[in-house]
């Protein structure tokens, strides 16, 4: 659980290694970056906490999550300014998204660069409500239902995303 600033660093071959349920990371402050960590086999790889608070950043670069059960990243809840996702590969949740926005959760900026989201059992990303603006360079989802998943109309995909539809 991250409850303060932090920069939390991995090397090639960290790997947090879940039971089976809970969170790889519990996002409770304003600015965290997790770089170059393999998370896997736990309900949620990466979620906020839900307060509702406000965070200024989230930063995930180099990042393999993958094989968790629900949600590969989950976000309610809170207010972003920015969440930048970059060279991260988010894959495989068995019975969620790559990457689930709901509950009132709004996201200034939300920045996928150089990453993969594929092989989730939903959807790609999936919107449920609230504001945010997507760029996403050279960034690939691929979804059995929909890359992108939307509710809330004021959400925005730049054209520069590769998907599958949706």
């Amino acid at each position: 659980t991250a409850n303060r600033p932090a920069a939390f660093q991995g090397h090639s071959g960290t790997i947090l290694l879940g039971p089976g349920s809970g969170n790889g990371f519990l996002i409770q402050t304003p600015d965290i970056t997790i770089d170059t960590f393999e998370i896997t086999n736990f309900s949620i790889g990466v979620r906020s906490y839900g307060g509702p608070s406000v965070y200024t950043y989230l930063r995930l670069y180099n990042n393999n999550i993958h094989h968790n059960l629900s949600v590969g990243i989950q976000l309610v809840y809170d207010t972003f300014y920015s969440v930048d996702i970059a060279n991260c590969q988010i894959n495989n949740t068995t019975a969620g998204s790559g990457i689930s926005i709901a509950n009132n959760t709004a996201i200034r900026y939300l920045t996928l660069n150089n990453s993969t989201i594929s092989g989730n059992r939903d959807h790609g990303i999936y919107i449920n409500n609230g504001t945010t603006a997507i760029a996403a360079p050279n960034t690939t989802l691929l979804a059995p239902r929909r890359a992108l998943a939307k509710k809330a109309s004021d959400s925005v995909l730049a054209p520069s995303c590769q998907t599958n539809g949706g």
